[in-house]
C-alpha cells in the first residue's frame, strides 16, 4: 500500500504544470517584538504559550508544519533539555529524513528570557505536563481540551498562520516561509552555511 501511494504522489508531481514558487523569508524581528510584547511565560494563556512554543521551535529548528506534527508522531521522549541550557530535539518521519534514521538537531538558549525557544518549550511542556499520565510518552504539541490529542500538520499551520497574522505581516508568507526564515537567521547569526544545511536537514 505504501508503495502505491508513494507511486501515485510521485505520478501527480511529474503532471505539475507549473513549479512551486520560491518561499519568501520573514523578517524575525516581527516575532521578536510580538513576543516581547507578549510578556512572561507564566502570564500567557495556555493557547498563547503553544503558539509561542510552536512558533519559536519552527524558527529555530527550520521547521515545515509536517516536521511538528509528522504521520509517525512528535513525542516528548524525543526533546532532551541540556545541563548547559540548551535542548536536543531529535526528529522522526520528516519529509527530509529518507532513510528513517532520525535528524538531531541542538538548540541553543536566547539572551533574551521572553524569545528562549528552550524556555518557552520547557514551559510548555511542565504547563501541559499536569494533564498527562505518563508525560515522556505524549505528544509534544497537544489540543487545548481533553483528551488532549496530538496536533495535526493542518493545525499547527492554522497556528503559524496566526503568528505570522500577530506579528504584522500579510499573507504572502506562509507557515513554509518558518524553514528558509530560520535558515537565513542562523546565518546571520553567525551559523556556517553547511552547518546551517545540516540543521535544515
Amino acid at each position: 500500500m505504501q508503495k502505491i501511494d508513494t507511486f501515485v504522489k510521485a505520478l501527480i508531481k511529474a503532471d505539475t504544470k507549473r513549479p512551486a514558487g520560491r518561499t519568501k523569508v520573514m523578517p524575525t524581528n516581527n516575532f521578536v517584538k510580538l513576543f516581547k510584547n507578549w510578556g512572561a511565560n507564566e502570564n500567557l494563556s495556555l493557547r498563547r504559550l503553544r503558539q509561542k512554543a510552536v512558533t519559536l521551535l519552527a524558527l529555530t529548528a527550520m521547521c515545515r508544519p509536517s516536521d511538528l506534527a509528522p504521520r509517525v508522531g512528535f513525542m516528548r521522549d524525543q526533546i532532551h533539555f541540556n545541563d548547559d541550557g540548551s535542548m536536543t530535539v531529535l526528529f522522526y518521519g520528516i519529509k527530509n529524513d529518507t532513510d528513517r534514521h532520525g535528524f538531531e538537531v541542538r538548540i541553543g538558549r536566547s539572551e533574551c528570557a521572553l524569545t528562549d525557544p528552550v524556555l518557552c518549550l520547557k514551559d510548555y511542556i511542565r504547563h501541559t505536563n499536569q494533564n498527562q499520565t505518563d508525560s515522556q510518552k505524549q505528544p509534544v504539541f497537544i489540543t487545548l481540551l481533553p483528551p488532549f490529542k496530538a496536533l495535526s500538520a493542518q493545525s499547527v499551520g492554522t497556528i503559524l498562520r496566526q503568528s505570522i497574522a500577530d506579528a504584522g505581516l500579510d499573507e504572502s508568507f506562509t507557515p513554509r516561509s518558518f524553514r528558509p526564515t530560520g535558515a537565513k537567521a542562523a546565518m546571520v547569526g553567525g551559523v556556517e552555511p553547511h552547518v546551517a544545511r545540516s540543521l535544515g536537514r
